[in-house]
C-alpha cells in the first residue's frame, strides 16, 4: 500500500526573485547598494561593511539609514588592488590590510 501525501496548499506569499546584478536596470545606475557592491567586489556584505569600519575599502555614501557606493568609484577601487604577481607592491599592501588570523581570539 502506497503513503498518500497530502496536497500542498498554495501560499499567500508570493516570492519576487531578486534581479541579477547584470540586469539593464542595474548597470544603469550609478549607485549601488551594499550588497551589489559586495558582489560586484566578490566579498560578503559583512567585510564591506568591516571595511567601512576600519578603512581600505571603495568610498562610500551615507544617506539617511542607507549606505550606497558609486559604482566608479568601486572599480577604481578593484583597478587600484590589481596585481601583476605576488612580488606586486600592491600584492605586499593588500596583505598589508588583512587582519592578521593570529590576533583573533
Amino acid at each position: 500500500m502506497g503513503v498518500s501525501v497530502p496536497p500542498t496548499q498554495p501560499t499567500s506569499e508570493v516570492s519576487v526573485p531578486a534581479r541579477p546584478l547584470t540586469s539593464p536596470s542595474r548597470i544603469l545606475r550609478p549607485y549601488l547598494r551594499g550588497g551589489e557592491a559586495a558582489e560586484l567586489i566578490g566579498v560578503s556584505i559583512r567585510t564591506l561593511e568591516k571595511y567601512r569600519c576600519t578603512g581600505g575599502g571603495p568610498p562610500f555614501l551615507k544617506v539617511g539609514s542607507r549606505v550606497l557606493y558609486l559604482r566608479e568609484d568601486v572599480e577604481a577601487w578593484l583597478q587600484r588592488h590589481r596585481c601583476q604577481n605576488t612580488s606586486d607592491d600592491n600584492y605586499a599592501a593588500a596583505l598589508r590590510e588583512m587582519p592578521s588570523r593570529r590576533n583573533r581570539p
